[in-house]
């Protein structure tokens, strides 16, 4: 990392594990212990079960915490610290500042990610039952699905406050995760103005349920290998095309 967004992204990569990240990470695998002890008491004859459910919940809503309360305030923290005025005073670009911090938070969320993993591995091998294959496959699903996450997360930090950035972040990911449903069920309605509209914006907004093998991975069944690779161009060019916007907007906006 000898470029000037290696850089950053070391720098801003060392500020992020400094700050919550990992004291997340423990509460979050602690509260998967605590709860998974409760659901065990309750369920009977689906122990594993309960798990692997309760685990790959927390996996994803965890991924989602990490970068709604690190990628947000990534940049408006440097923004209010003027942290930023130091560095656009040397030969660093705002692009440049954009993908260190994309980076950084990658580089989080993989740490996070991989944290957990571990934590609901080990209660499954405690369990009886090795569930290597399963937790890999889910990490890089909930990883693909957030990478989209993020970029969105960069695109209204640099053009709204962080209060309505985090909202408008979680409503993407709402909205991702249910447009597939609502457009089955709007298809069916006599409404056309509805209709027609979540005709155009379902192509538009993020399908987030598309990365979302849970019950796959929960039952063991296979997952082609052109779902893994149609599933990673999806991610990697939505993040990619959203993130160039973001880039665009930072780059004429006045700090």
């Amino acid at each position: 990392m000898k470029t000037k967004t290696g850089l950053i992204a070391r720098l801003l990569y060392r500020e992020l594990v400094r700050d919550k990240i990992y004291i997340s990470v423990f509460i979050g695998a602690s509260i998967l212990v605590l709860s998974t002890i409760i659901l065990n008491e309750m369920v009977v004859g689906e122990k594993i079960k309960a798990t692997k459910d309760l685990g790959l919940s927390i996996l994803n809503l965890f991924s989602l915490f990490i970068v709604l309360f690190l990628g947000i305030n990534l940049i408006t923290r440097d923004i209010s610290q003027k942290t930023l005025y130091f560095l656009f005073a040397k030969p660093v670009s705002r692009s440049d500042y954009l993908k260190g911090g994309y980076i950084s938070i990658i580089l989080s969320l993989i740490i996070g990610i991989l944290l957990l993993i571990f934590v609901i591995g080990t209660l499954s091998f405690l369990q009886g039952e090795i569930w290597i294959k399963g937790l890999l496959t889910a990490g890089y699903f909930t990883f693909l699905e957030m990478i989209i996450i993020v970029s969105f997360a960069f695109l209204f930090s640099v053009s709204t406050s962080p209060q309505l950035s985090m909202f408008l972040t979680l409503l993407v990911y709402i909205i991702g995760h249910s447009i597939e449903k609502a457009a089955v069920i709007v298809d069916k309605s006599s409404n056309l103005i509805l209709k027609y509209f979540i005709k155009f914006i379902y192509p538009i907004l993020p399908n987030l349920e598309f990365l979302n093998k849970k019950t796959s991975i929960i039952y063991k069944l296979d997952i082609s290998f052109s779902y893994y690779l149609q599933s990673t161009l999806y991610a990697v060019s939505y993040s990619i095309l959203v993130f160039f916007i973001a880039v665009l907007i930072f780059r004429n906006r006045e700090l």
